[in-house]
């Protein structure tokens, strides 16, 4: 979406085909039917150590004659992702959960993180305390 086009020859995603994308990326992507899925280890520039995974069905290519720099290195030896004047892609889900690369980023120091496990306690309460105005309202 952040690149110059998406290539969807197999309609994974929608009828269209090829739509035009915003453009901030020099990149194109190619949808392809096998979904990638893996969990990374990886590292910022600045060297912001974070776990993440990966869950896409695309292949991004990149235009080698712009100036861009990774978004992450990964601990494979590989890299992920693009930045180019303050657009950042990237197929890594969770990366903006690390405080280390929303500071690194965003130039903000960021609160530790809350697990996700403390969420999950926060909306059973929330859901314990509300379920009792449901059966009041009969929609138990």
């Amino acid at each position: 979406m952040l690149g110059r086009m998406i290539h969807d020859p197999d309609r994974m995603e929608s009828s269209a085909g090829t739509v035009q994308g915003l453009g901030l990326l020099p990149a194109e992507t190619t949808l392809r039917c096998d979904k990638q899925t893996r969990a990374v280890a990886a590292a910022t520039p600045a060297g912001a150590r974070f776990g993440g995974y990966e869950i896409h069905l695309g292949v991004t290519t990149l235009d080698a004659s712009d100036d861009v720099t990774p978004f992450a290195r990964l601990s494979d030896g590989g890299v992920d992702g693009v930045r180019r004047h303050g657009a950042i892609g990237t197929y890594l889900h969770g990366a903006f959960e690390h405080p280390d690369v929303c500071a690194e980023i965003f130039g903000i120091d960021a609160p530790s993180a809350v697990s996700k496990a403390v969420h999950y306690q926060r909306l059973a309460l929330w859901f314990e305390q509300h379920a009792r105005h449901l059966d009041l309202l009969g929609l138990d």
